[in-house]
């Protein structure tokens, strides 16, 4: 499962376990707006972590191009995985 926000992920770990399935054996979770400082619990989730700053920078340098033309290319921008307790992705430590 993906999630998007701290929030989603809190509501979505919760409402796994209270299904009585395990999380990473049952379900694997992933954030999408990563910050290990953040914690859920007795899980450290694992997140893809992007660059907001280096988004911002290159929407900018879109949006105020004078030849938008030029600039119609994507750009690539690099992002982080985070491997935490919530995606079955480490071997177990037990």
């Amino acid at each position: 499962m993906i999630v998007d926000t701290f929030g989603q992920a809190a509501a979505a770990l919760r409402a796994i376990t209270d299904t009585g399935a395990r999380i990473p054996q049952d379900i694997s979770v992933v954030g999408f707006d990563g910050d290990r400082t953040n914690t859920y619990g007795q899980l450290v989730l694992t997140t893809v972590q992007q660059p907001i700053d280096t988004i911002a920078r290159a929407a900018l340098n879109a949006v105020l191009s004078t030849d938008i033309a030029a600039d119609a290319s994507p750009v690539a921008i690099d992002v982080q995985l985070d491997v935490g307790e919530t995606c079955g992705c480490r071997p177990s430590m037990s």
